[in-house]
């Protein structure tokens, strides 16, 4: 189960890094916010997916039944972590080089 969690960790932190970049140098900051949540629900829904797809079936507690519906918990679980990925660890660094670019 640990290897699950790090790895939800790890597309969630990814997937923070890919919505602050589309966010900023893709749609210069003038995305909806219900485009931005779409977006990174759709990005959500598609790692978990490779999740899912990835996974031995050993890989999840036998409490838990290896089941199509846990592409949808990975997915819910990837959003929810990319959000605190994305605000307080991606966006101070990516806004440091934006400023870092304009400055050159």
């Amino acid at each position: 189960m640990l290897i699950v969690l790090v790895l939800l960790l790890a597309f969630a932190l990814f997937v923070g890094l890919v919505m602050e970049l589309y966010k900023k140098c893709i749609r210069k900051d003038e995305a909806s916010d219900l485009e931005n949540r779409l977006v990174a629900f759709f990005l959500s829904s598609a790692f978990a997916a490779v999740t899912f797809l990835a996974l031995d079936s050993s890989a999840v507690p036998t409490e838990i039944r290896f089941s199509a519906w846990l592409i949808v918990v990975f997915a819910v679980m990837i959003y929810i972590l990319q959000l605190p990925a994305c605000l307080s660890f991606w966006k101070p660094i990516v806004k440091k080089l934006l400023e870092k670019k304009l400055d050159d």
